[in-house]
């Protein structure tokens, strides 16, 4: 069952957690494993030499695995954020999961102080960001956690390729509230389906 279209954001985030919480472990990996297979098929991903990824905590969609692969491709620079200020974050280059990340702001682990900096120079379409998310809909607008972090950093980075990730029952009908500066991803990959940007 979605939630109706008419409640607010914060009910919808309550709502979204509360029904991720309860996804049974076998199949979260299941979905998990089917969503990242299904992201690596993306047309043009191949070709991105940055790729810039949350961390995932809780019951998110993990990305353990899609980093630590991302590591081990030749040519490959991989980024992960830290958290740096009121609605400002900024992504770190790791080049190993066990040494390159201890915990950062609200729980999550975030990329070592000595970590580089994702280069200015870098444009924004030799890039991919991985994009997190409490819920969808099918116009590709998305709910966050509130923070305002991702749609700052995107705002900066019009052309990067953004993919979120999510379980099929994070998309709801339709996401109330939407802002001009509520930044949305070009593709939303599940375990059942790839919507992308009209």
């Amino acid at each position: 069952m979605k939630k109706a279209i008419n409640s607010d954001k914060s009910d919808i985030r309550k709502y979204i957690k509360k029904i991720r919480n309860a996804i049974p472990q076998e199949y979260s990996d299941m979905a998990q494993q089917t969503i990242f297979n299904r992201i690596s098929h993306i047309t043009g991903l191949a070709e991105k030499t940055h790729i810039l990824c949350y961390v995932s905590y809780s019951s998110e969609v993990s990305t353990l695995r899609f980093i630590d692969e991302a590591l081990h491709c030749n040519g490959k620079h991989i980024y992960v954020p830290r958290v740096e200020g009121n609605h400002i974050m900024n992504f770190y280059e790791i080049h190993d999961m066990s040494t390159g990340l201890v915990p950062g702001a609200y729980g999550i682990p975030e990329p070592v102080a000595s970590a580089t900096k994702f280069p200015d120079n870098v444009p924004d379409r030799e890039a991919l960001m991985i994009v997190p998310g409490l819920a969808f809909d099918a116009d590709c607008n998305r709910i966050g956690y509130g923070g305002g972090f991702y749609d700052t950093y995107l705002a900066m980075h019009p052309d990067m390729l953004k993919v979120a990730v999510a379980f099929d029952c994070q998309i709801i009908d339709s996401c109330p509230d939407v802002e001009v500066t509520d930044i949305k991803p070009d593709i939303i990959v599940t375990e059942k389906r790839v919507i992308e940007r009209r």
